[in-house]
């Protein structure tokens, strides 16, 4: 049984396959195994893969089954203990399973990997690119990993996609326990309850990496998704909070506690957009409750300059306090 799985989902991108594919066979990890699923494509791509060799194997869908069953279908045809999706438009550093395994293989609790990926429009020229990934501080000095509980991915997951693909990886066995819960009515976001549900199993291992590249291009996806409804957003968010909100989490007061940790570490940008938007979230889920608390106390409050007449109120209400302390 291999290591480490990287299952490739594809459909008619025979022209961006390559580069995912020579990213997947050259990783310093010796024991890999890279599936492609291609979702019954009309162009040229089991030709495209066949001439990569033995070291791939090939499913080929009869039919299209849509993108996110194509994705769960390669979590069925992974053998590895871990495993990874590299999108056909993506690649992955050389490094990137290595240090997966290697994160998993510290600490028997962890059940996600995530690092960052650079987002750019070429896989190969990187000079304008921006990076993504968890919103964590890191020792970046010495890239040391940082683990945290993986209950905190859920509540995080409310803001933020933590781990993305294709740089983020799973114990197999946590993931398939969870696909029973994918949703393929917000696809969208499906990634975000995914991750939050095989976290939510032990800890949540972060790395600070550059571990591949999130092409940003016209035909992604999310993009063509959104364009053709541009609500599509706004609603799979509302049915992926009721889904985080169901995970199970439990030492609720030591949650309570990280979570507030972490939410000082979020930069102010961050925390005063991310604060705004949450007072429109739902009053009745519990975990948005919890992270709008969270991101509240870390945010001060906004100071407004006072007229004499304003300075001299808030002076006279101050010392009615101080005397009201005084007096009790």
């Amino acid at each position: 049984m291999p290591k480490f799985t990287i299952g490739i989902p594809t459909y008619n991108r025979a022209h961006m396959l390559p580069t995912s594919l020579g990213a997947a066979l050259n990783q310093t990890h010796a024991d890999v195994e890279v599936i492609v699923s291609d979702n019954a494509s009309t162009d040229n791509t089991e030709e495209v893969v066949r001439k990569f060799g033995p070291r791939v194997r090939y499913h080929r869908n009869s039919t299209n089954l849509g993108p996110s069953e194509n994705f769960c279908r390669l979590v069925d045809l992974a053998s590895g203990e871990y495993f990874s999706w590299l999108q056909d438009d993506d690649c992955i550093f050389g490094q990137f399973a290595e240090r997966a395994v290697t994160a998993f293989q510290s600490s028997r609790r962890a059940t996600l990997y995530g690092a960052y990926a650079a987002v750019a429009s070429n896989t190969g020229y990187l000079a304008n690119s921006w990076l993504y990934g968890p919103p964590l501080a890191f020792d970046w000095t010495t890239s040391t990993p940082r683990s945290i509980s993986g209950t905190l991915v859920a509540p995080l997951s409310l803001c933020v996609s933590v781990a993305i693909p294709p740089v983020v990886a799973f114990r197999l066995s946590s993931l398939k326990s969870c696909m029973p819960r994918w949703n393929h009515a917000i696809p969208l976001l499906v990634e975000r309850t995914i991750v939050a549900d095989v976290a939510a199993q032990g800890d949540a291992v972060f790395d600070p990496y550059v571990a591949g590249v999130f092409r940003a291009h016209a035909k992604q996806g999310f993009r063509v998704m959104q364009e053709e409804n541009p609500d599509a957003f706004k609603q799979q968010w509302a049915q992926m909070a009721t889904e985080l909100n169901a995970i199970p989490v439990s030492h609720r007061s030591e949650w309570r506690r990280q979570l507030a940790t972490i939410a000082t570490e979020l930069s102010q940008e961050h925390r005063r957009q991310w604060e705004l938007e949450s007072r429109n979230w739902p009053t009745d889920l519990e975990i948005c409750r919890e992270m709008r608390s969270a991101l509240a106390v870390t945010v001060p409050p906004k100071r407004i300059p006072l007229s004499p007449s304003g300075l001299a109120r808030a002076g006279a209400q101050a010392a009615r306090d101080l005397l009201s302390r005084v007096i009790q």
